[in-house]
């Protein structure tokens, strides 16, 4: 490879690092409206402390066993409980069995905490405050 090829190379590599670093700026800002920041679980698997504090609006699908609760990023991921894939659901004891909606796709919102990991410890985050869960 010739300097020529190798500077134009560097150039190219340069500008697709620029855009991508913009285009995640902008995408927290632009999925952000009323206070409330439309996430995708992707986003919040790979890069939770971006959001955490923050009040958010998830989509994944939902598992409920006992006490826990989780939305998973597909159905796989909740069939075979990969944790990873998961956000960890807090919700307030006492409150309605919610299986019914288990290998369902539903909404989530509530306050997003990177640190919470679940009882297994596995999640990538947590969701608190939750006001509301539905299909």
């Amino acid at each position: 490879m010739n300097m020529k090829n190798v500077v134009i190379s560097l150039h190219l590599v340069i500008c697709f690092i620029s855009i991508s670093l913009s285009c995640n700026a902008v995408a927290k800002v632009d999925s952000c409206q009323n206070d409330k920041c439309f996430v995708s679980i992707v986003s919040l698997i790979a890069n939770g402390s971006d959001f955490h504090g923050d009040k958010i609006i998830v989509q994944g699908v939902f598992f409920s066993e006992g006490r826990d609760a989780a939305i998973y990023l597909d159905e796989g991921s909740e069939k075979f409980l990969i944790d990873q894939n998961g956000i960890y659901l807090y919700i307030k004891d006492g409150g309605e069995d919610m299986s019914f909606l288990n290998g369902k796709y539903v909404i989530a919102e509530g306050i997003f905490n990177a640190g919470e990991r679940g009882n297994s410890g596995a999640f990538s985050g947590g969701l608190e405050s939750i006001v509301r869960i539905h299909p």
